[in-house]
Order: C-alpha cells, then sequence, then structure tokens
C-alpha cells in the first residue's frame, strides 16, 4: 500500500516536471535550430536570420549539426539494434 503511494507520487511529479520542461523558453544557447523544439518560439523572419548567421561560419554551423549523429545512435540505433 505505502509503496503503491510512493510510486504514484513520483509518477506525479514526473508528469509536472515533464510539463514544465516541454513549455520553459529556451535560452540562446540551449536552441537547437535544426530540432523542432528550437524552432517553436521563433518567427519565421527570427528563425532565418539565426541560421544565415549559421550559415556564414562553418565552425558554428559543424557545432550545431554535430550533436544529431550522436544523439541518433545513442538514442535510437544502440537501444533498437544493440
Amino acid at each position: 500500500m505505502i509503496s503503491t503511494i510512493i510510486i504514484v507520487i513520483f509518477a506525479g511529479f514526473t508528469i509536472i516536471f515533464a510539463t514544465l520542461k516541454r513549455f520553459q523558453v529556451p535560452t540562446e544557447k540551449s536552441r537547437h535550430l535544426l530540432h523542432f523544439s528550437g524552432k517553436n518560439n521563433l518567427s519565421e523572419k527570427e528563425y532565418l536570420n539565426n541560421m544565415a548567421y549559421l550559415e556564414d561560419s562553418l565552425h558554428d554551423l559543424a557545432l550545431e549539426v554535430s550533436p544529431d549523429p550522436y544523439h541518433l545512435s545513442n538514442g535510437f540505433l544502440v537501444p533498437k539494434f544493440g
């Protein structure tokens, strides 16, 4: 009985914190422009200006793109096929 109550409380906290994180406005450093979560609070003009800035610098563009293969392999490929 007590363990069931504890599980329900922790499940409630998990739902609350996941919801809060979802509606949190990303800071400029944490915004990932190639992912949906980085685009949803920007207007089209702001997004295009930010992408133009990244495309001007190959180094900045590489920093923006490089996490994608890592997250794809660790989040999807390894659990599914590993």
